[in-house]
């Protein structure tokens, strides 16, 4: 039985998982993009359906999405996309409950503290200003946008601009995540480091 697996909501949210799991040195864990929030629910019945969670090849299920800007309906979402797989439902998050074949199965609403947000929105609060001096150029850059554009611009626009900011040439995002120098020891990652560390066994 391999270690765990983890389903997240997109492209950069894996990229992210896998600095992070790199980066704490964890092993034997798989991350699965399933592509949307809108097909967390039939992702979850394709897994819950084959031979890998039957098998119980995976011993521990994480399962996140981002909060983005309502917490508690995307808590809600999660926890009714899992009942809905798997027959069992998390009462709290980065709490695991055991499925029927005795998988543990957990969820996180990122940034799984009840509070909105996103992957990306974490890894921003990671940076600390006085060791990062480029932050200033990059905030700077989205205030003077949202000045002239008169509305907020996505969290996730904060993210890229830094991102790509941090590499000399090209864009890989697994690369560019290795040159971001997200902290992911910083408090912002705690809960989902702790729900990794647990996934890992």
């Amino acid at each position: 039985m391999n270690c765990g697996y983890v389903f997240c909501e997109g492209k950069q949210d894996e990229a992210v998982f896998r600095a992070m799991i790199d980066s704490l040195g964890l092993e034997g864990l798989h991350v699965h993009n399933y592509e949307g929030k809108n097909r967390l629910k039939n992702a979850l019945a394709a897994f819950a359906s084959g031979k890998d969670y039957t098998a119980r090849k995976y011993g521990r299920v994480l399962v996140t999405r981002d909060s983005d800007d309502d917490a508690t309906a995307a808590w809600q979402s999660l926890q009714d996309s899992m009942e809905h797989a798997f027959e069992v439902k998390p009462i709290a998050q980065g709490v695991a409950v055991a499925a029927e074949n005795g998988v543990l199965l957990a969820g996180l609403a990122i940034p799984g503290d009840g509070s909105p947000g996103m992957i990306e929105s974490i890894c921003m609060s990671s940076l600390d200003p006085n060791s990062h001096p480029e932050l200033k150029c990059v905030n700077g850059f989205i205030d003077c946008m949202e000045t002239l554009q008169e509305q907020n611009i996505h969290p996730k626009t904060r993210f890229n601009v830094w991102v790509q900011s941090q590499l000399k040439k090209g864009y890989n995002l697994d690369k560019a995540l290795k040159e971001a120098r997200f902290d992911f020891e910083a408090e912002s990652f705690k809960t989902l480091r702790d729900a990794l560390r647990w996934l890992a066994g």
